[in-house]
């Protein structure tokens, strides 16, 4: 994220940190320590090397590179991803797991909380990176968000994989998240 005079900021944390302190209103992060401290955390367990989206990318470089292509990313892709995520032969069944339980974690905290959001009435950071993240495991149509085939297809294939840890109130709170908070690029 580049903005005036700051230094250029690439990691969630820090552009969430940037974020807040540009617009504090309305607040990414609950003001109570307890709350911020645990969705910083599931944020993490979501956004950052080791987490979710690390590790179904670490999936779908496996299944590239070990079938040509025809399963994950394109093998091209798959290729040049590997050495950036740290891709060893049989890493996929560890990928796989802490995934699965990345996703099993946000299921729960949806139930703890029984509110709308993860943070029960209010939206916070972490809705906003688990609807994205949702989204990439299963793709709204191209006509609410156009993702290249080859991608789509990744995407697509990362989901089915990890499905039996996608829960039907993940994907209602993804629906709910991106219906009031995202928009259309054309707008």
């Amino acid at each position: 994220m580049l903005s005036e005079d700051e230094p250029v900021r690439t990691g969630w944390a820090e552009i969430l940190a940037l974020a807040e302190r540009l617009a504090p209103e309305p607040r990414l992060l609950p003001s109570a320590a307890e709350a911020r401290i645990r969705t910083l955390g599931l944020c993490h367990e979501l956004m950052a090397e080791g987490g979710l989206m690390w590790n179904a990318r670490l999936l779908a470089i496996d299944a590239g590179l070990s079938t040509d292509g025809r399963e994950g990313f394109p093998l091209r892709a798959a290729q040049y991803l590997a050495p950036r995520y740290g891709w060893k032969a049989a890493c996929a069944s560890l990928a796989r797991e802490r995934a699965m339980s990345a996703l099993a974690l946000l299921d729960a905290e949806l139930t703890r909380q029984r509110g709308s959001y993860y943070a029960g009435s209010e939206v916070s950071a972490l809705d906003l990176y688990s609807a994205a993240a949702l989204n990439i495991l299963v793709p709204l149509p191209d006509s609410d968000c156009p993702i290249p085939p080859p991608l789509r297809a990744a995407f697509i294939w990362m989901g089915q994989t990890l499905a039996s840890a996608i829960s039907p109130a993940l994907l209602e709170h993804r629906d709910r998240v991106v219906a009031r908070f995202f928009q259309p690029l054309d707008s």
